[in-house]
């Protein structure tokens, strides 16, 4: 009775063949090519608990690296900074130098991203050497009001982004899950974003909705909205 094992690279993943005769462990042999490998010891357990068919071959590929969510550091800010201008600069037209914005922003985000801080809170996407992503939260006081169970925080998402080249691999969702369970946590009212029209459909998926009884004022339109004493609009005079 015997066991043949091959090992060959094709299109730079390692491919293991196994043809196993009855009763022959062949896992040992598979662990020991894949730690020639450099595979992580996780990896090795799982390889262990595979049932090996007979004449089918056993093809591995390296696993994808670890992504983990996490709060913002000081150390993360100018990567963020940059992030941040890599993510306007997607959809609008750029009116500062990036060097420039980088400085500024980084140090608005190192007072305000500090480790207990309040009311800001930030958390990054991190893959053990860059940030892939991140998401911001502020919170904000209501006025304290008599009626019952009636919370007295909102919050607020924003800056929700993630690289494009890590995009559909369901980060974003891992990220806002976090941001919405901390807020939930921290027993908030309600939570306010404004969308851009490709993220729409998820905010949708978490019950985010459009209300009606909200009033936007941009400052842009401030000159038109409040017309100057002894003008008259519609024939009244204001």
């Amino acid at each position: 009775m015997c066991c043949i094992l091959t090992k060959a690279r094709r299109s730079g993943k390692v491919i293991l063949s196994v043809r196993q005769l009855p009763d022959y462990d062949v896992t040992r042999r598979i662990v020991a090519f894949a730690r020639g490998y450099g595979v992580p010891r996780e990896t090795e357990a799982q390889i262990t608990c595979l049932r090996v068919a007979t004449n089918r071959p056993i093809r591995y590929h390296r696993p994808m690296v670890r992504v983990r969510i996490r709060l913002a550091k000081s150390g993360d800010c100018r990567a963020l900074a940059e992030m941040r201008y890599r993510f306007r600069a997607e959809t609008e037209s750029v009116a500062e130098i990036k060097s420039r914005f980088v400085r500024r922003c980084t140090s608005w985000m190192k007072k305000r991203f500090r480790p207990g801080s309040c009311p800001w809170r930030c958390w990054v996407l991190d893959d053990g050497k860059r940030v892939l992503g991140h998401v911001c939260v502020q919170l904000f006081e209501k006025i304290p009001n008599p009626v019952n169970d009636e919370p007295e925080l909102h919050a607020y998402v924003t800056n929700f982004y993630v690289i494009p080249e890590m995009r559909g691999q369901g980060l974003g969702k891992r990220l806002l899950n976090k941001a919405l369970s901390w807020c939930r946590a921290r027993g908030t009212d309600a939570v306010i974003l404004w969308p851009s029209p490709a993220s729409k459909s998820l905010y949708c998926q978490y019950g985010f909705v459009a209300p009606s009884d909200i009033f936007e004022l941009r400052y842009g339109a401030l000159s038109t909205a409040f017309p100057s004493p002894g003008k008259r609009m519609n024939g009244q005079r204001r």
